[in-house]
């Protein structure tokens, strides 16, 4: 297991790298998520690890404008080779915490459409196993290879069903992660690490109040059919999609249903893209976490 340090000094050797792009669709590179910056605040006596990754689709439509005094809308094109991109920064603390005989490092992502949870632990894990490899000896003795998994979880501050309130649950992925890869092509050489169901509900859940007892049943089926995790995707009320990814043993469901929304406000606006962290941005991020 990798902490926090020594994840930091990992992640440092990946920035303006070939590895600090990732693809959350490996058949699909119109979207990329790229680490641009690994810095500590403060910089004098570090408290917290400061990730800046950026989102990047080339296929997004042209930004636009609007006027609010003579209510013309105006279009900014995309230039050559330009993608439509958003910065997002995830904080997490250097010091570890113990909660319910639980240890973990408090964080908290900036929230920005495109670029989320899923995307930034898909982003990270890649470029763990792009730096450093890991085995383990199976039932036989025989030394097979490992695959490192970055992963956030939430903790018991605000229930997804009051997040999901007045919108709905929309579909789930029941995901079984390999211990030992299996191979896809032999010639090319690649390896299926994971296997994922899509399951979608015959009739609209609606985000009622009643989901934390329907989302336990789902993650016990799902565990006695011998998946790991489940990634549920819902709509909220103000129409915007969310999902978040969960184990499926009875702790971390319980902790799933639970997730954390905050409000910072900042005096000044922080721009939709930037090469380096926001020290206002994250000076605010490490006060929440402070507490």
């Amino acid at each position: 297991m990798l902490d926090i340090v020594n994840l930091g000094a990992l992640l440092e050797k990946v920035v303006g790298t070939k590895d600090a792009d990732q693809y959350p669709d490996a058949n699909n590179r119109d979207e990329v998520v790229s680490l641009d910056s690994v810095t500590y605040y403060p910089p004098s006596r570090p408290e917290a690890l400061v990730l800046l990754f950026s989102y990047s689709n080339v296929k997004g439509a042209d930004p636009g404008f609007k006027n609010l005094k003579t209510r013309k809308k105006r279009t900014e094109q995309k230039k050559p080779d330009e993608a439509v991109a958003a910065s997002a920064h995830l904080v997490i603390l250097l010091q570890q915490k113990s909660r319910k005989k639980h240890s973990y490092f408090p964080a908290l992502i900036e929230d920005v459409e495109g670029l989320g949870k899923t995307k930034m632990q898909h982003a990270i894990t890649g470029m763990i196993g792009a730096k450093q490899h890991f085995s383990f000896k199976n039932e036989d003795g025989h030394t097979k290879p490992a695959f490192a998994r970055f992963e956030m979880l939430g903790l018991d501050d605000e229930q997804v069903e009051e997040d999901a309130a007045g919108g709905a649950l929309s579909y789930f992925v029941a995901i079984r992660e390999l211990r030992e890869a299996r191979s896809f092509d032999d010639e090319l050489d690649v390896k299926i690490t994971r296997e994922e169901v899509k399951l979608k509900p015959k009739e609209k859940i609606e985000g009622d109040g009643s989901i934390k007892a329907w989302l336990k049943k789902l993650a016990k089926s799902a565990h006695d059919q011998d998946y790991d995790k489940v990634r549920v995707h819902y709509q909220r009320k103000d129409g915007k999609n969310r999902s978040i990814t969960f184990g499926t043993h009875r702790e971390d469901a319980e902790d799933f249903l639970i997730k954390r929304i905050d409000k910072i406000e900042l005096k000044t606006i922080v721009a939709q893209t930037h090469d380096v962290p926001c020290t206002e941005l994250v000076k605010a991020m490490v006060a929440h976490l402070r507490k």
